[in-house]
Parts: C-alpha cells; sequence; structure tokens
C-alpha cells in the first residue's frame, strides 16, 4: 500500500446530493472526490491509496457492468 492518502469517490448524478455527501466525508477529515456520472469517474486514474466508492444507482448505467475487482480487493 502507497503513502498517499486514503480517498473517498462520489458518483452521483444530482449535484446536491454529491455536494451533501462530500461535505459529510470532508468533515470527518476524508479526501473526497466528486464525480456526476459514472463515466467521468471511469476516465480518472486512480491513485494507488485506500479508496472508497460511493455509487449511486444511475438510471443509463448498464447494471451488468462492474467495476473491475482490482479497483476494491478484500482485507484478509
Amino acid at each position: 500500500m502507497s503513502g498517499e492518502e486514503p480517498v473517498v469517490f462520489v458518483v452521483d448524478d444530482d449535484p446536491a446530493i454529491r455536494e451533501a455527501i462530500r461535505s459529510l466525508f470532508s468533515l470527518a477529515g476524508l479526501r473526497v472526490e466528486t464525480f456526476g456520472t459514472a463515466q467521468e469517474f471511469l476516465r480518472i486514474e486512480r491513485p494507488d491509496a485506500p479508496a472508497c466508492l460511493v455509487l449511486d444507482p444511475l438510471p443509463h448505467a448498464d447494471p451488468a457492468r462492474r467495476p473491475p475487482e482490482r479497483w476494491y480487493p478484500a482485507p484478509r
């Protein structure tokens, strides 16, 4: 694991919800990055750091497509 600070990724198409979630996690002292679409999130280079993804089920997302498991290794 790298020395980068943990990050919370928030994907939601509603700007008010994105801001509310961002504020909540920021108040807890966490770094937060927000995105309006899943496509925006998928285009970024994700850090080699602990991360959490808060994902709203978006109406135009393909439910059969899920993030590769390499993005969220389970702790042992």
